[in-house]
């Protein structure tokens, strides 16, 4: 029993073997795969937008399949939820309806306009703005001292009442979502409770907050080993990439940020996903090689690997 990618054609994707383990060299095809098609045209750097709304079940809103989203999807929906934007203006398939599109969490979606830009729905949704190169974040922190953290709804900024700032209690925890100008997009932990902006001073840290380091996951049916396994190959990835952006870098003269795999751990999966700005479709057959190295890495193990959506996901075998 060993891992699977369900990818297409396996031969396609497929990563050179020596005596039954990995080819030690096997991210530098893809790379190289990569760079020419044109993975370097854009700076990849970990800042992207995002669209706060206040009441987006208001909002005309389609799923990846281009149908009106269902209850269970609209659940997902909470208000001032952050949607990252992939493309501010745009049309679906049918190449006429106007629409955003955008990723809440990891599924993509579709915000329908109006003829006039603005989104259906968008006077009855409230509170709606898209924030512009924000810096992408991903982790958690916790407060350390009582009302020395505050939670606010609008990004004033100010400390007015109007704002509905409160302050935190020392011990909650805050995922980060993303960062802009000198404050922080958060989500109250655990489980989704609410959203909003706060200030992280540098010079707090440690005292007022701290960061949290990720605990060990509990994925039922996934050991430890295979997520040490799995993390192990995604920094090696990540060097080589820093080391053929620094070597491009040198050559050309640019100073282009290279992406980054990140993991992202659930009760039910881990995913694997690589957090950059120049676009996914330019990293395909690089995915691809990876995702082919994680199978054989995973060989053994009681785990299948997908790709969906560009995302490599290990799961429990059924």
């Amino acid at each position: 029993m060993g891992g699977e990618v369900h990818s297409g054609n396996p031969r396609r994707a497929g990563v050179p073997r020596h005596r039954g383990k990995v080819y030690r060299r096997w991210p530098l095809l893809g790379l190289m795969l990569l760079i020419c098609r044109g993975g370097f045209s854009q700076p990849a750097a970990s800042r992207a937008d995002f669209l706060i709304v206040e009441n987006p079940r208001r909002l005309v809103i389609y799923n990846k399949y281009e149908q009106r989203i269902g209850f269970e999807e609209e659940r997902g929906f909470l208000p001032f939820k952050p949607m990252q934007i992939v493309r501010w203006n745009t049309h679906l398939s049918d190449g006429f309806t106007p629409c955003a599109e955008v990723l809440l969490g990891e599924e993509r979606f579709y915000l329908l306009r109006e003829e006039n830009g603005g989104f259906q729905g968008e006077r009855q949704a409230g509170y709606l703005h898209r924030f512009r190169k924000c810096r992408v974040l991903s982790d958690t922190v916790e407060v350390r001292l009582d009302n020395a953290i505050f939670l606010s709804k609008r990004p004033t900024f100010s400390g007015a009442p109007e704002t509905g700032r409160y302050f935190l209690a020392a011990g909650q925890r805050l995922r980060r979502w993303f960062q802009y100008r000198d404050f922080t997009y958060v989500e109250l932990l655990p489980g989704e409770q609410d959203f909003g902006w706060t200030h992280l001073p540098a010079e707090g840290r440690n005292r007022s907050w701290r960061r949290v380091r990720r605990e060990q996951a509990a994925v039922e049916g996934i050991s430890p080993e295979v997520e040490a396994k799995v993390s192990r190959i995604l920094e090696e990835a990540n060097g080589l990439l820093q080391r053929l952006y620094a070597h491009f870098n040198r050559r050309t003269g640019q100073n282009l940020s290279p992406p980054r795999w990140e993991m992202r751990v659930s009760s039910r999966a881990l995913r694997c996903y690589l957090r950059g700005d120049a676009g996914e479709e330019n990293f395909s057959e690089s995915i691809r090689q990876l995702a082919r190295a994680l199978e054989n890495a995973l060989l053994g193990s009681p785990v299948r690997v997908e790709l969906q959506n560009h995302t490599i996901v290990i799961q429990p075998r059924s």
